[in-house]
């Protein structure tokens, strides 16, 4: 597979942490820092990897971007704010919604206060609503949360599971949520499928010792990646509960994706960024394609004939994007 890779450092530092396709193209969302304030920028970049156009936000304080919706009229970004950033995630953060024009240009923008220390990591829309997944502390115990918010981000519905002594998001995907947590010093995935009330909620499967980071639920199978004893992880569960895993050494799957003839994955393998492609089996199929930057691959989407996962380049510092062409593999 024909590879490009750009990097770009936006401040003293960037990291791509999202990205969506928009036809042809796609927007791209992460989060700089500039002088020690934190700030998100949205940018599109075409099939060639040229950007077409980037945009900045800034608030009095500082904001972090996480996940992003694409909307009729524009985009929908999730994150946290109004916190202090740290090396192990932060403190004092609220819950962030920010929705943007198709330019990228603010028109509306919410925080909410789940706890102690809040952030969003997955967005999806349902009919009229949107719901949000995402973590929140209260007096140093740590909870997943599930919000609903009507078209003006108004919040309609909250649910919080917990508590644990750490949590991890692993997304929305469908009607299914994903996360993990830490119980008595020991990591376990759940997978619960989301009721109409978010009080009524049916668990679909329990995975001891995984840290679920993505799902994707394609053609009535669910898809997850994440870490299992440290190795890169995937596994599919189809829809009578029977599960097919893949074990592939040291590292994580950041991102997953499943299409009709198989399934892409992104993440860093002993801290390098690479891509892989399994099939729908869960075998892989493809040689793994890594960058020369250390750091890692957060998301990924298909933009026309190529495969863009975006990340961080820690080397640079800089937000990492890499785009690959399906010349062997076309899903």
């Amino acid at each position: 597979m024909k590879r490009t890779l750009i990097k770009q450092r936006i401040g003293e530092d960037s990291i791509w942490t999202a990205c969506t396709a928009n036809g042809n193209a796609a927007i791209l969302l992460g989060t700089f820092n500039l002088n020690g304030k934190y700030g998100i920028v949205l940018a599109e970049m075409d099939i060639g990897g040229k950007i077409l156009w980037k945009k900045t936000h800034e608030m009095h304080c500082n904001c972090e971007a996480n996940a992003i919706l694409r909307e009729r009229n524009g985009y929908l970004i999730a994150g946290n704010a109004c916190g202090i950033p740290t090396e192990h995630g932060g403190s004092g953060w609220k819950a962030y919604m920010l929705r943007t024009d198709r330019e990228g240009n603010p028109v509306l923008e919410r925080t909410y206060e789940l706890g102690d220390n809040d952030a969003i990591y997955s967005i999806v829309r349902s009919g009229d609503e949107i719901i949000c997944m995402g973590e929140t502390e209260r007096k140093g115990e740590k909870y997943i949360f599930l919000m609903v918010t009507d078209y003006r981000l108004n919040t309609l519905k909250k649910r919080y599971y917990g508590p644990y002594e750490n949590v991890l998001v692993g997304g929305i995907s469908g009607n299914l949520m994903a996360h993990s947590f830490l119980h008595k010093g020991k990591w376990h995935g759940r997978i619960v499928e989301i009721g109409e009330n978010p009080g009524i909620d049916v668990t679909i499967a329990e995975l001891d010792d995984v840290q679920i980071y993505s799902i994707d639920f394609s053609d009535g199978e669910l898809f997850v990646s994440g870490e299992k004893y440290g190795e890169a992880y995937a596994a599919k569960i189809s829809g009578n509960g029977d599960m097919i895993e893949n074990i592939m050494g040291t590292g994580v799957i950041t991102g997953i994706k499943a299409h009709r003839n198989g399934v892409i994955l992104v993440g860093d393998f002993e801290a390098v960024p690479y891509v892989t492609i399994l099939d729908r089996d869960m075998n892989v199929i493809s040689e793994r394609v890594e960058t020369e930057a250390s750091g890692w691959l957060e998301d990924l989407c298909l933009i026309g004939g190529s495969i863009l996962s975006v990340g961080y380049s820690m080397k640079d510092m800089k937000a990492l994007a890499l785009l690959l062409e399906r010349t062997a593999y076309n899903p």
